[in-house]
């Protein structure tokens, strides 16, 4: 996982691009910015997901695979980094970003079992003893198999000599497993190959898998949870292939699992009945909705938001009222209202102010428009139309619908089945007179 750097309260303009960079909270940053949002999100998200996780006799053998809905900035990573140390007690957690380590654009399962080894592998290398080097040896062999990579340089006296003081295989198998992973993500003919090998005998490699984390969990008698991040970024077709196509792998493997999973899945009549056969459970982490379906502002989520802004931002900087119609204009999505305090903070301080002001928030709200309007299409229109009009309306099965949930046009919010059209987006689209031709 990425590491950020510690942060301190914005007390001038030039501090706040810093302290709004969309960064997951961590560490020192979580003590300081941490806001509690269950009352504005009217669920308790992080003790639904402890609940799930709650340890139960081993003789009962049950490993928890939880689906972990919500939109790209909605919170999750901070949670996931919250769950991680609640659990770290009762589970060997391998917590990652397959943003970082795969092409969330063009993602298989087949690359997931990789991230597993290799983050498996990598998290405990110094941990093996001599009484694993049958296993770690057979593992070595199988992916040697599968990818030939630089097997020819690699001499057999040289793997027997490191691997009697139980250190050298487990660096070579590391090794190994970072160049692999590093070939699936920049889309080399490797890819390819990994792909088709692992598609064509699934069982062994997750049954290898499957040995691994066994070894694991007897280190110190804790099986091991993995928590995906980013998961939910990936491609339309990519999520259907795993979460739909290939779900039934992940009940296969023995470990706990958190996968965040896009949201607008739960409206694919197929992943439901994935989800019904292959998954403990789900939780949704909802957006909060700052406003209602009629578009009156929510004092309750404004304020929450303020309180967020307020941790990263001294309050000097800007205009009491100019943050509230910032925050009501962001639609909920953190990302965003970071992104417009950003540049209108950028906007004031190249004008010589020492505060964001209207006009600051007019220039950052314009921009944010633009940004969304990128993603619209004709063929979009009647799609947008009927939410905005009718925010109980039945979702439309439409991969055209699933891509605008995706891009945050559409937003669910506080899971109350009511959806809502980004405020960019309706305003862009008065701007344009489209609100009013259909």
């Amino acid at each position: 996982m990425k590491e950020w750097n510690i942060m301190s309260k914005a007390t001038d303009l030039s501090g706040i691009s810093f302290t709004c960079g969309y960064y997951p909270l961590d560490d020192e940053n979580l003590s300081r910015f941490y806001v509690d949002t269950k009352e504005a999100r009217g669920i308790d998200v992080l003790n639904n997901l402890l609940l799930d996780f709650e340890i139960l006799p081993q003789e009962y053998k049950i490993y928890q695979q939880v689906a972990f809905l919500g939109h790209i900035g909605s919170g999750k990573s901070t949670l996931l980094y919250q769950l991680e140390k609640a659990l770290s007690s009762d589970y060997n957690v391998i917590r990652f970003s397959v943003q970082e380590l795969l092409d969330i654009n063009n993602i298989s399962f087949s690359d997931l079992i990789c991230v597993m080894f290799e983050r498996t592998l990598f998290t405990f290398k110094d941990s093996f003893t001599k009484k694993d080097i049958k296993l770690q040896q057979r593992i070595l062999d199988m992916w040697y198999a599968t990818t030939q990579i630089e097997k020819a340089d690699w001499h057999a006296s040289e793997i027997d000599v490191d691997a009697t003081a139980g250190v050298g295989i487990s660096s070579k198998l590391v090794e190994l497993m970072t160049k692999l992973t590093s070939s699936i993500k920049y889309g080399s003919e490797m890819k390819e190959k990994v792909t088709l090998e692992i598609k064509n005998d699934i069982n062994k490699y997750i049954a290898a898998l499957n040995d691994l984390l066994q070894c694991v969990c007897n280190m110190n008698n804790k099986s091991v949870l993995f928590l995906f991040e980013d998961l939910e970024k990936i491609s339309v077709d990519c999520a259907e292939e795993i979460f739909v196509n290939r779900s039934d792998y992940f009940r296969r493997i023995n470990a706990g699992m958190l996968l965040t999973t896009p949201i607008y899945l739960k409206y694919n009549l197929n992943f439901i009945n994935a989800l019904k056969q292959n998954f403990t459970c789900y939780e949704i982490c909802p957006m909060i909705a700052v406003t209602d379906k009629n578009h009156v502002p929510l004092r309750a989520a404004v304020d929450t938001m303020k309180k967020i802004v307020y941790k990263r931002v001294d309050e000097s900087l800007i205009d009491e009222e100019v943050l509230k119609k910032m925050i009501l204009a962001s639609g909920g999505v953190l990302r965003d209202l970071f992104s417009m305090l950003t540049n209108a903070s950028k906007k004031a301080k190249s004008e010589q102010r020492t505060k964001i002001e209207e006009i600051d928030y007019e220039y950052a709200f314009d921009k944010l428009q633009i940004e969304y309007s990128d993603v619209l299409r004709e063929e979009y229109l009647d799609i947008i139309l009927s939410v905005y009009n009718n925010p109980d309306g039945l979702v439309q099965n439409k991969d055209d619908y699933f891509k605008l949930m995706k891009q945050e046009v559409i937003i669910e919010y506080n899971c109350e089945q009511w959806r809502g059209v980004h405020p960019a987006v309706i305003k862009y689209l008065e701007k344009k007179h489209l609100l009013e031709m259909r």
